[in-house]
């Protein structure tokens, strides 16, 4: 299916909520539906092309609960927690420039060599002179023939070698405990030159050699310097530092050497011996560097080999200086979903963890790994190796050859892959990437057995391995090109990116390919007295940098794919201008040099996303949104983006979604200009209040008029302050340093319009609330503004009173200019809240006594005066006067007189209410079109003159009251003014023909019941005298309920009068108290159908624990249940009368 939705038609009124505009011509443009499901979340759509004129353009969002995300056995919530349900407009400027990614990201301007640039190792070396020797002696360990080819092969690049001479040998060649000053080697045929030559002798309790690994601790280094031998015969080797034997010790000497090219080797002369006393390297190793940037993109022919099993082994050597939390080594993406990983190793996690997972269908496989210490990833080489058997469920991770954390159950499969890279670079983790050295990376269709690990973890792969049929691929590292490292199992070669610095291991590092043997270089080791001196020798090794990737590409559109696609078009490869350093072989920076690029490459191309709407989702947990409720939000400041083919986002992969642009057409109160983004992302709290952030903006040069946009949440909330989500601080907009706008940033949220929720959805948040838009700050700085000269505008927040600043902030800050004012006298008539059927409104409706509208100055003049008509449809209209003071812009909310009784005969259950401005100061408005607005109402319901109010408190008595108030605004009727706690109160009502306010308050936010306190449980209902209807209401209600009713005859109120018992509002009601409880419990309930009803009772584990079913009377009833049987805990009460269930939760404590 086509992304792109040419979705739009003319109508003359549009009725999506309560209210109707004028008659007008009007746009609608569609952008998704129900039926698009929950991942159509960007796309391509055709919004009107420039021309129209627009006076208002508004968008609805309307938001149901997908059946597929129930979370709740009540088979009615949404997703349980929030999310962010954003809308987002891209604006792609210069999109048909060229595209240079370099290092992870696409900056501004690139300056670059197209000449190598290097970098050098300094190492110091050691050498001893002699000013006088006496009395050396000489004591030799072998003598045989046996020519040795192995110790020094410097036809490598580097070689290391380890031979064992026992301390009998020694003793026998008259050697005693004390020093050895030199050490000789008889060479039989001479190789190359022996660079950064190194030799280390220990201590050892080892008479042989059993495995094929190196020693690498406790070494003494007692000879290391560039070493040349020209002759044949035996070499003498002066030790710059003696090595003092005990006497009774063995002794292992470790002999290395590092070159830049291969070169030809040496050939000793040694003894063979009865067992394996000797260990060289067999070859060169090379490995490859990442530096955060650096990746490798493997040819995608692997994942065709994947399926139901998986082994990843490798050999990792973590940077000592890159931060613990970024450790992303190898990631595996889908290829439908450019955000679903199917594979991720993690070494180690933000957490400080090793994590693996592998295999997504419905859900990420994974092994929760636990602590993994910095001492023992950074710094040295460790081998890990991640397993997963989709067919056994069976997932491991291995540590240097040992098992170190296990799951089961996981049975996601592995297909589907359309990327595989290693070191980290998706869409949703590239804030994660590897740093480190990466060396022999194995992939394996097949899992591994432990054995098989760690028996060849330190061996290259050779076809007798046992799994070898299996091997998908291989990448030794130290077979690449500039540009590529080869895989040698299958060819799925992997480009390298970044890119990478590729290395080959010094001589004393080779640990890796260790081959045993019984021949041993013959020996003589050397003891004089001498006069000496070590002197130190710098030298300085030459590394030329590997080169930087610049991959370029070209942006198109396909309408069947969200957002613009990359076309690529080919890679560069060049010298990064910048610092090239000098270091130790510890990794040290001693020096450095700057090099100036030569070239330059510009990024012309910029994608502005403007966060035209931040929504956050409502608390799921038994929400239910029935066919969807609707919020409606004007985005005419968008005007200049919302037109031909948009790139937009929204939503969160939860709720379903219908999301429509109503473009109104006509005049705007002014046109817009300029819309600018500020700033637009999240900061940290302590970041933010030692630098605000913002940037410069040029001002439209046409523009008279100016305005600042901003929304701010806060989140976090696990620390001391509760910031920044419940932390209320003061914010703060600057231009040139000059403060223009400050506010609190606080959002009430216990009077959502969407209620109730599940979670703590009652808590004030700072500038959110789940299931509503993020607060928006509107600020006029016309006054600090000049047209065309730039501005620096920031945005920042006070520091924390506690000093310590925790949290962060998510930003949103816009920059709109205008024209003047299109008009001299227009006064708008901009909302009905009152009478109004739309759900938002649903806390002040229906009513029957005082109409609520909302009217705006949209002129230049300043409106002091106006003529409000108003009334249903059908009957007659009335006229009031409002005065006041409103300047360009600015709104009142307007309390109508009480309407009289004729106009509320409505005979059908919906009524139209219509509210018109019909002068302005006086005088006939210039602008006609946005005088009238229509909405839709309800009929309020009509009781009898006696009414029963029965109110139950909680344990916070003093929290809750209600009052009984006519149209006039007397009160009739209150609840007692002191009351006792978890008490039933019955109080009779006489009232006279008309219209009431039934107000229920709460002092604390928190209704009468609510999940995360310690109130308890109270419910509040309008009964009549006989005991046959009911209206009971909400009791998570959060602040406040305000109900209106009528009373009386059909020729006073315009509703038919009731005589005698009848049923009203026979709303489904259901209390359980006291809750918590001990286990014995009451059920209250009225409203159902059906002749029975079935109780269910549901632990925390979905168990049913209790069944029972009872004769439904129809009526007002109640029920005792003991379930003193059962553990303490959370348990779901659910009554079913064959139709719809109904559900309360129930805590059973000690």
């Amino acid at each position: 299916m086509s992304l792109l939705r040419p979705f739009f038609s003319v109508v003359l009124i549009i009725l999506f909520t309560g209210s109707v505009f004028s008659q007008e011509d009007t746009l609608v443009v569609q952008l998704t539906t129900f039926g698009d499901g929950l991942d159509n979340r960007r796309a391509w759509r055709v919004f009107p092309p420039k021309g129209d004129s627009y006076r208002r353009i508004l968008m609805y969002q309307t938001l149901k609960c997908d059946p597929a995300l129930i979370s709740n056995p009540t088979n009615s919530g949404c997703g349980e927690w929030d999310a962010g349900a954003n809308f987002v407009l891209r604006r792609h400027i210069n999109r048909d420039s060229l595209r240079y990614l370099v290092n992870r990201s696409y900056p501004e301007t690139i300056k670059y060599l197209t000449l190598p640039t290097e970098s050098y190792i300094r190492l110091q070396q050691k050498q001893i002179g002699y000013s006088s020797t006496s009395g050396e002696t000489i004591y030799s360990v072998g003598s045989g023939s046996q020519t040795i080819s192995n110790g020094l092969k410097t036809g490598n690049r580097s070689g290391r070698s380890q031979y064992i001479y026992k301390s009998s040998e020694l003793t026998a060649s008259g050697l005693t405990a004390g020093k050895i000053d030199k050490v000789k080697l008889d060479v039989s045929k001479l190789g190359s030159g022996l660079g950064s030559f190194k030799i280390r002798m220990k201590a050892t309790t080892r008479d042989s050699i059993s495995d094929a690994q190196f020693e690498e601790y406790n070494f003494t280094t007692i000879y290391y310097k560039n070493t040349s031998i020209s002759s044949t015969g035996k070499h003498t080797f002066d030790l710059h530092q003696p090595f003092n034997w005990d006497g009774v010790s063995n002794v292992l000497i470790d002999f290395s050497f590092s070159n830049k090219k291969e070169g030809t080797d040496f050939e000793l002369k040694g003894t063979q011996t009865t067992t394996n006393q000797g260990l060289y390297a067999q070859g060169d190793d090379a490995y490859m560097e990442f530096d955060g940037n650096d990746y490798i993109d493997v040819d995608n022919g692997i994942a065709s080999t994947l399926k139901n099993e998986l082994t990843i082994s490798t050999w990792i050597y973590g940077d000592p200086n890159a931060p613990s939390q970024h450790k992303i080594l190898i990631n595996a993406i889908a290829k439908l979903d450019a955000d679903r990983n199917k594979i991720l190793a993690y070494v180690p996690q933000a957490n400080g963890k090793v994590d693996w997972r592998a295999g997504y269908t419905t859900k990420l496989d994974g092994v929760n790994g636990g602590p993994v210490a910095d001492s023992t990833v950074k710094g040295k080489w460790n081998h890990w190796a991640f397993t997963k058997n989709a067919l056994s469920g069976e997932m491991h991770i291995y540590h240097n050859g040992v098992k170190l954390y296990s799951a089961s159950g996981k049975t996601q499969t592995l297909e589907d892959i359309a990327v595989f890279r290693i070191g980290n670079w998706s869409q949703d983790t590239k804030d994660q990437p590897y740093y480190g050295k990466v060396n022999d990376f194995r992939v394996w269709n097949k899992e591994l057995d432990a054995a098989t690990i760690k028996d060849w973890m330190y061996s290259d792969v050779v076809p007798s391995h046992p799994n070898y049929q299996n091997l998908v691929a291989y990448f030794k590292m130290d077979s690449s090109s500039a540009t590529q490292v080869f895989d040698h199992a299958k060819n799925h070669h992997g480009e390298l990116l970044g890119i990478p610095q590729k290395h080959y291991s010094r001589g004393e590092e080779l640990f890796r390919n260790g081959v045993k043997t019984n021949k041993r270089p013959n020996i003589e080791f050397i003891r004089g007295t001498y006069t000496s001196s070590v002197s130190t020798i710098t030298v300085t090794d030459t590394i030329t940098d590997e080169p930087m990737s610049i991959a370029v590409s070209k942006l198109y559109k396909d309408f069947n794919k969200e957002g613009l696609q990359d076309l690529f078009l080919d890679t560069m490869y060049v010298w990064q201008e910048g610092y090239s350093f000098t270091r130790d072989l510890q990794g040290n920076k001693l020096d450095s040099v700057y090099h100036t690029g030569s070239q330059t490459l510009v990024n012309h191309y910029d994608e502005g996303q403007f966060r035209v709407v931040k929504y956050i989702t409502p608390y799921g947990n038994n929400l239910d949104l029935g066919e969807g409720f609707t919020w409606v939000y004007d985005v005419t400041d968008y005007e200049p983006l919302l037109h031909d083919t948009l790139d937009f986002q929204g939503g969160d992969h939860r709720e379903l979604i219908d999301w429509k642009f109503v473009f109104i057409k006509g005049t705007p109160p002014r046109k817009v200009n300029q819309v600018e983004q500020v700033y637009g992302g999240g900061a940290q709290y302590e970041d933010i209040v030692i630098k605000p952030v913002g940037r410069n903006v040029v001002p439209d040069a046409n523009s008279k008029m100016f305005k600042i946009r901003t929304m701010v949440t806060g989140h976090k909330f696990n620390n001391p302050t509760n910031c920044a989500e419940f932390c209320f601080r003061k914010h703060f907009v600057t231009i040139d340093g000059s403060k223009t706008t400050e506010w609190v940033n606080f959002t009430e949220c216990s009077t959502n319009p969407l209620y109730p929720q599940g979670g703590t959805w009652i808590y004030d948040r700072a500038g959110w609330c789940p299931g509503a838009g993020a607060s928006v700050i509107h600020s006029d700085v016309t006054n600090k503004i000049t047209a065309g000269v730039p501005v620096l505008i920031e945005q920042g927040v006070e520091k924390d009173p506690t000093g310590t600043e925790y949290g962060s902030w998510n930003i949103e800050c816009h920059f709109i200019g205008y024209d003047s004012p299109s008009y001299s006298l227009d006064a708008e008539m901009l909302d009905i809240l009152s009478p109004n059927n739309w759900e938002y409104y649903g806390r002040m409706n229906p009513i029957c006594a005082n109409p609520v509208v909302v009217i705006r100055n949209s002129g230049s003049t300043d409106m002091t005066s106006a003529e409000i008509e108003f009334g249903t449809d059908g009957v007659g209209l009335r006229t009031i006067k409002w005065t006041g003071h409103l300047r360009f812009a600015e709104t009142d909310t307007v309390l109508l007189p009480t309407i009289t009784d004729v106009l509320w005969n409505a005979k059908d259950s919906i009524g139209h209410f219509v509210a018109r401005i019909k002068s302005v100061n006086g005088s006939t408005d210039e602008h006609k079109y946005n005088d009238q607005l229509r909405t839709r109402f309800n009929k309020v319901p009509a009781y009898p003159d006696e009414l029963i109010i029965t109110f139950r408190t909680n344990t916070k008595e003093k929290e809750t009251s209600w009052n009984i108030k006519d149209q006039f605004g007397k009160v009739i009727a209150s609840s007692d003014s002191v009351l006792q706690a978890t008490t039933v109160y019955n109080d009779t009502v006489k009232l006279d023909i008309g219209c009431y306010t039934f107000n229920v308050e709460d002092k604390d936010d928190d209704g009468l019941s609510f999940w995360n306190n310690s109130d308890g449980s109270g419910f509040i209902l309008i009964r009549d005298l006989a005991g046959t209807f009911q209206q009971a209401f909400e009791q998570d209600f959060g602040r406040n309920i305000h109900f209106q009713f009528s009373v009386g005859a059909l020729n006073n109120i315009g509703q038919e009068e009731i005589q005698g018992p009848r049923t009203f509002e026979n709303k489904p009601f259901l209390q359980l108290f006291p809750n918590p409880n001990d286990g014995n419990f009451q059920i209250e309930f009225n409203g159902f159908s059906g002749e029975y009803l079935t109780l269910r009772v549901v632990n925390s584990l979905g168990k049913e624990v209790l069944v029972e079913r009872w004769k439904n009377s129809q009526h007002f009833d109640s029920r005792n249940v003991s379930m003193r049987n059962q553990p303490t805990g959370i348990y779901k009460i659910l009554i079913s009368d064959g139709k719809n269930v109904f559900s309360k939760s129930l805590i059973i404590q000690e």
